[in-house]
This record gives structure tokens, sequence and C-alpha cells, in this order.
């Protein structure tokens, strides 16, 4: 079964609860999020677990609780 898949950059923002600027650098930062024919798209399971506590990658970014 796949997870859910939330579609729009404004929506990505609302799940996530951060601005349109912080979505621009996450997604820099390697946040799982894809741009298709100009419209943003994110898998909800691979979102969470790229916010996991105590995860960061190479970028430096640290996960959020």
């Amino acid at each position: 079964m796949e997870s859910p898949v939330l579609i729009g950059r404004d929506e990505i923002c609302r799940y996530l609860r951060i601005s349109k600027n912080t979505f621009y650098k996450l997604t820099d930062a390697g946040m799982p999020a894809e741009k298709k024919a100009k419209i943003w798209t994110a898998n909800i399971e691979q979102l969470n677990d790229f916010f996991r506590v105590g995860k960061s990658d190479e970028s430096g970014v640290e996960s959020r609780p």
C-alpha cells in the first residue's frame, strides 16, 4: 500500500507548518519533494522519515522534533 502524497507547495507547507522560504531551503538541503510539470509533490512517509528526531544529513541540517 502506498503512503499518501501531498500535492502542491502550499499543501506541503501546511502539513509541515513551515513558510515558503523554509520550504525552499529544505528542498535545497535534500528534503524529499519533487517538482513535476510545475507542481511540487511529496510522499508523507518520506517526509516523516526525513524529519525523525536525531537524523541529520551531510548538509548539516538537523531534524525537527
